[in-house]
């Protein structure tokens, strides 16, 4: 999304002119654009409380290295704003949860596939709600290999676990 972005622009333009901002700096900066763009910069899995602001990161080193396929629909826009005011209530993740989530992964046997079964992004549901055709190759997809995808943010990027495999079968799709 526009925030993770955000964050890795601004982390490489740091990077590229040789550090001149130091990390709480460059945290400081980038939060008076975007509330939650500071959390990306972690590079870490985090749970993300009021408006991406409250973050609170979580260890989970074991699940490092993973390897993920991206799908950037091409000419889609996600209209972030529209997303964002269509979220509800029954749409977050209840304290319940959270905790479970917190519980699970102090678990040195939890594996990542065990994991992906408790993320849960509100947003990127409402985003396939207006763009079916997505969602209907999504379904497509996950029934021919993937066991899911994931929204990243309001809906610019598509993501799931596993090789670039996907390619050849979206290859395959288009004859």
């Amino acid at each position: 999304g526009g925030s993770s972005n955000l964050a890795s622009v601004l982390k490489w333009v740091n990077q590229y002119f040789n550090y001149p901002l130091t990390s709480s700096e460059l945290k400081k900066i980038i939060g008076q654009i975007s509330s939650d763009a500071p959390a990306f910069l972690e590079n870490k899995v985090a749970i993300a409380k009021g408006k991406g602001e409250k973050v609170e990161f979580l260890p989970l080193e074991n699940f490092k290295n993973q390897p993920i396929t991206l799908l950037i629909p091409k000419g889609v826009i996600s209209p972030t704003a529209e997303i964002y005011k269509k979220v509800r209530a029954f749409h977050y993740s209840s304290k319940e949860e959270i905790q479970k989530i917190k519980k699970l992964i102090k678990f040195p046997s939890l594996t990542f596939e065990e994991f992906l079964k408790y993320i849960k992004n509100p947003l990127g549901e409402i985003f396939l709600q207006q763009f079916t055709i997505i969602k209907k190759t999504l379904e497509i997809l996950e029934k021919m290999r993937y066991k899911k995808f994931f929204v990243s943010g309001s809906g610019s990027t598509l993501w799931s676990y596993g090789s670039l495999k996907c390619l050849e079968e979206l290859d395959f799709l288009k004859k």
